[in-house]
């Protein structure tokens, strides 16, 4: 037997429905609706009745295309809208619809309508979800991975791109065995296949090809993601660690060469003070004591440089500062280091006559490292030449050599903890310690260092020491168009609508940082785009300040509406690395060019972006 619902029974089953049903006339006038519907919304029958569908519609487009489909008599399924509510939420649903007909024209539609709002909101918080894991990724400083169960690569963050330069999709297609060196290809391999069988931790170092610096160390590692027992996902790291890889490198080249360099003076003060015993009372005795004593000293500076380091690192090296006369320091310290080395000549040309408030004993180590470096460097010479000076507030020496000289790359890793050149590291005796030392102790007076050198031509190591009694700056400015004083000038070109800088003698953080805002607040109140930065005055080493100018000065001068920066390198070699740094590691589009002559920079900031092209 066939039951069929009677209408009451049937008006009773739409009023029960948990989705929302409703039926509009052809003007879209709501003439029913059931509780679900109403309470969706929140609205009583009186206040909802009557009232047109459009009112109720977020988005009039999709009440418009439902309506027009209605009118061509087809049938609306699952059509997106966003539905208003009384107390002012949204919520998202589904209709479908189907229309009524009566002499040809739409009489009424009946719509069933789906609220997805939880469905929506939970896809929405997973595309959040999604885009803050991107973010985050991106924003990593490593390389972040994850892979299939089955050890499939399926996403790279953009690190990845950018150290490989090329596509993701490349990366995903190939892996990364083509970019790992070919000798830790198979570890790489074995390590990851044995963690794929057993759902291990996969951790192995490797070298990567990274685009524009070759092959560098990375440390790999990958945990799994394990649901119901097994391996859903893998999300792995790439951590570069090539730098920790060479500073343990240095260490050990270091511990060999310091066990070395420490048995060396003990072997041959053992050797002298045998034969000094076997020939007691003979004229040799003096002289096997006397390189006896030799060695000892050797011993004692190595031991010395190694203390002092340790005291280096740990914060704890002390300064014991008072009034000197600098001039007599430095003729002391020649004298006392021409009795250990009669091999050179050493001419002191010029001596500032100045009194110093310094530690005299690190001052004199300082020179006596210089000079005992231009010995051991210029052995086919037989002079050396040095220099005290005051300029612009500050005592400036300088020792000359006539040696090998120093290839350019290696001038600025000089001054770091246990380098030394290879070319040289196993020709000439030396811990690598001394010129460290001796930076930190020029820093700790507020000071700064430098080299100049050429390869076959010899070196010229400088050092600078801030005077107390600085001259008071002399400004001249009307604070819009120029401002003139001791370390800056800086013009405003009306008729080429550029800042023209001029740097003046030795830089530091403090002098940099001055000069670079003044630039920027005459950037902003000229309104121009264009800087031609002039370092040809400039001396020294303003290495400290050369981070900042790139990360945080060059950024704010962008935001002023720089777009071009005409950079004149200084002579100073040191000067001219720092000045390429900051562009290094500047943050930012603005386009920047290094130039030896100033007409030049001139011709390439007048010619504009077309010179650029």
């Amino acid at each position: 037997m066939v039951y069929k619902l009677s209408s009451a029974d049937l008006q009773g089953f739409i009023d029960g429905a948990t989705a929302g049903i409703h039926s509009v006339d052809a003007s879209g006038a709501i003439i029913y609706a059931n509780r679900a519907e109403m309470d969706m919304l929140g609205y009583s029958e009186e206040e909802y009745l009557g009232r047109n569908i459009f009112e109720f519609h977020a988005d009039k487009t999709a009440i418009t295309n439902i309506f027009s489909l209605l009118q061509q008599n087809l049938t609306v399924v699952d059509h997106p809208a966003t539905l208003l509510c009384k107390d002012g939420s949204t919520r998202d649903v589904l209709i479908n619809s189907s229309a009524h007909f009566e002499d040809g024209q739409l009489a009424y539609s009946r719509c069933f309508t789906r609220d997805i709002t939880e469905h929506t909101q939970a896809k929405k918080a997973l595309l959040e979800s999604e885009a803050e894991f991107q973010f985050m990724a991106d924003a990593m400083p490593q390389q972040v991975w994850t892979a299939c169960h089955d050890g499939t690569l399926d996403y790279v963050n953009k690190r990845v791109e950018d150290n490989f330069g090329v596509t993701t999709e490349k990366v995903l297609g190939e892996g990364w065995i083509t970019f790992i060196h070919p000798e830790d290809v198979d570890q790489c391999i074995k390590k990851w296949k044995h963690s794929l069988l057993t759902g291990e931790l996969y951790e192995v170092e490797f070298r990567l090809h990274i685009e524009g610096e070759g092959y560098r160390w990375h440390l790999a590692r990958a945990v799994p993601l394990i649901r119901d027992g097994k391996v859903v996902k893998w999300y792995g790291t790439n951590t570069d660690i090539d730098s920790n890889k060479q500073a343990d490198q240095k260490k050990d080249e270091f511990i060999s060469i310091a066990s070395h360099e420490l048995k060396t003076p003990l072997t041959n003060i053992k050797a002298f003070i045998q034969l000094a015993e076997k020939t007691v009372g003979s004229p040799k005795a003096p002289d096997f004591l006397k390189k006896a004593q030799h060695h000892v000293m050797n011993l004692q500076r190595l031991i010395s440089d190694l203390l002092d380091t340790s005291k280096i690192n740990a914060g704890k090296m002390s300064y014991n500062f008072e009034e000197l006369d600098f001039a007599d320091l430095v003729k002391e310290s020649i004298s006392n280091f021409s009795q250990q080395s009669p091999t050179h000549k050493i001419i002191l040309e010029s001596n500032a006559d100045v009194k110093y408030h310094g530690d005299k004993f690190r001052i004199e180590q300082v020179l006596v490292n210089f000079l005992s470096n231009a010995v051991k460097y210029s052995p086919d010479a037989d002079k050396i030449t040095v220099k005290s000076a005051v300029q612009d507030a500050n005592i400036v020496v300088s020792v000359q050599d006539y040696g090998i000289g120093i290839e350019p790359e290696h001038l600025t890793k000089l001054f770091d903890r246990f380098y030394r050149i290879d070319s040289t590291a196993m020709k000439y005796q030396g811990l690598g310690l001394g010129l460290y030392i001796s930076s930190e102790i020029v820093k700790g007076h507020g000071g700064t260092f430098w080299i100049e050198s050429e390869p076959q031509q010899g070196s010229t190591f400088y050092f600078s020491l801030p005077l107390k009694a600085a001259l008071p700056e002399d400004v001249e400015t009307d604070d819009k168009t120029f401002y003139r004083t001791n370390f800056i000038n800086i013009e405003y070109n009306q008729e080429h609508q550029r800042l023209e800088v001029d740097w003046l003698g030795f830089q530091n953080l403090e002098s940099v940082q001055k000069g670079g805002l003044l630039m920027l607040e005459f950037l902003q109140k000229n309104q121009c785009e264009n800087v031609l930065n002039d370092n040809t005055n400039v001396r020294g080493n303003w290495s400290e300040a050369s981070d900042w100018a790139g990360k945080v000065w060059f950024p704010m001068m962008q935001r002023a509406g720089l777009k071009h920066f005409a950079w004149i390198y200084s002579p100073s070699t040191f000067s001219a690395l720092a000045a390429k740094k900051s562009v290094d590691v500047m943050i930012g589009d603005v386009q920047t060019q290094f130039f030896y002559d100033r007409g030049e920079a001139v011709e390439w900031l007048s010619d504009g972006e077309s010179y650029l092209k």
